[in-house]
């Protein structure tokens, strides 16, 4: 079966031409199930600690859960991550600062949807504030995944080579 090459997705085109590129994606590749099944149980475990530390930072220290879901986020991105480059996507040479700022840059759409559920089911909805932050944690999954997908885990095409932050002036181009 012939590997399908994907380019850079055409994020100034149509929502509708976005959502056509991520389901080709999703469609046409043989390991997305199994890398989906692992990113979901990663983000299982980081939202065991996201849901702990809201618990923690709203009954100990007061805040407000929807406060108190982005230092719970801070963290859980980091766990995550770091589960996801050893496990979901190790076979990928990446290089370490590079894809785990793409991987923040990207999980922090995640954190907008999240926060915003979080604090419009919980002040609106009158939800439970834990019921509330699943939830939002649920909906931030779902651009994470992408994000990961496309942008942070996202093999170099061949002939590009990844960073390489050596000290060695061998490699440094401005020698």
């Amino acid at each position: 079966m012939k590997r399908v090459c994907f380019h850079t997705p055409p994020l100034r085109s149509s929502p509708i031409r976005l959502l056509q590129y991520i389901l080709k994606i999703f469609c046409n590749e043989r390991a997305w199930p199994i890398r989906l099944w692992k990113f979901l149980t990663v983000g299982g475990t980081g939202t065991l600690v996201n849901l702990g530390l809201v618990a923690m930072l709203h009954e100990a220290a007061g805040l407000h859960p929807a406060a108190a879901s982005v230092p719970a986020f801070a963290v859980a991105v980091t766990w995550n991550y770091t589960l996801n480059r050893l496990w979901t996507f190790r076979g990928r040479k990446l290089g370490l600062a590079g894809s785990y700022a793409r991987y923040v840059a990207g999980t922090l759409l995640g954190l907008s949807a999240q926060v915003g559920v979080t604090w419009f089911l919980f002040e609106r909805a009158g939800l439970f504030y834990l019921l509330a932050s699943a939830a939002g944690i649920a909906t931030g999954a779902l651009f994470n995944y992408a994000a990961s997908e496309l942008w942070a885990f996202r093999t170099p095409r061949r002939g590009a080579e990844v960073a390489n932050f050596s000290s060695s002036s061998d490699t440094d181009p401005v020698k």
